[in-house]
């Protein structure tokens, strides 16, 4: 019992080993506010060469070029427009057949549904899809 009051003591003090206040101080100071490195703080203080040994160090990095190709240059952009296009045409034109009320690949989704994700994944309208038993279903076209 003696021993706990005694550690619980001794813990909140800030003069005995091990407290908090020794904690703190074994960390040393740190660089300051606003600084990157001592030597940051040295150059802010006015100490040239600090400033020189930090120019020696660490040079400006060159920037990296925007892997993103400015907007309309794209070709491949532009054929997945044209297959998205295409695709959705066909899509009309199976709708309009009645493929819409036949059921496709996956449950819930109409024949239309599964021959223009086909369309879409291969660039091509299909002649026909497989269901998963290998059953040909045959996609509406005019």
């Amino acid at each position: 019992m003696r021993l706990s009051v005694a550690v619980v003591l001794c813990g909140a003090l800030a003069g005995c080993a091990g407290g908090p206040r020794q904690f703190r101080q074994s960390l040393g100071p740190g660089p300051g506010p606003g600084c990157v490195s001592t030597l940051d703080c040295q150059c802010k203080e006015g100490s040239a060469a600090a400033c020189e040994q930090l120019e020696t160090v660490s040079p400006p990095r060159p920037r990296k070029p925007n892997p993103l190709p400015p907007p309309g240059t794209d070709k491949e952009l532009e054929k997945k427009e044209q297959v998205r296009e295409s695709c959705t045409q066909d899509y009309i034109r199976c709708v309009d057949m009645g493929g819409d009320s036949e059921s496709g690949r996956v449950k819930g989704e109409s024949l239309c549904d599964s021959c223009r994700s086909y369309c879409m994944a291969n660039g091509f309208w299909p002649d026909a899809i497989y269901t998963w038993n290998g059953k040909a279903l045959p996609c509406p076209r005019k």
